[in-house]
């Protein structure tokens, strides 16, 4: 399996990948929607923080899905213009990446 939830120092990853490769995957994943706020997505930076540092590696992924219908503005440490954003924390640069998503509702019968 490529892709996997590695147990660390810091918990288990959501993704972890190729870690012995010169471009390793480290990534977290968080939902956005109306019942979760900004708390929620510095939490999943902070892990993504975390994990990075437990493997070794400089750069990891926050991978936002955002179920909210609306669009989300991210800060960054790069050009506003660029993509993704990202912000550095503690010697890691961590790349936001938001995927807009429509919740699905089932009529249960």
């Amino acid at each position: 399996m490529p892709f996997s939830q590695a147990r660390s120092a810091s918990g288990l990853s959501d993704v972890v990948s190729e870690l012995d490769t010169e471009d390793p995957l480290v990534c977290e994943v968080k939902l956005f929607d109306e019942s979760r706020g900004k708390r929620h997505l510095a939490s999943g930076l902070n892990q993504a923080v975390h994990y990075a540092d437990d493997f070794g590696k400089q750069v990891a992924y926050l991978v936002i899905i955002n179920l909210s219908g609306r669009p989300l503005s991210l800060p960054t440490d790069g050009d506003d213009k660029a993509w993704p954003p990202y912000i550095v924390v503690g010697g890691v640069r961590v790349y936001l990446i938001v995927v807009r998503a429509l919740r699905l509702i089932h009529a249960i019968r």
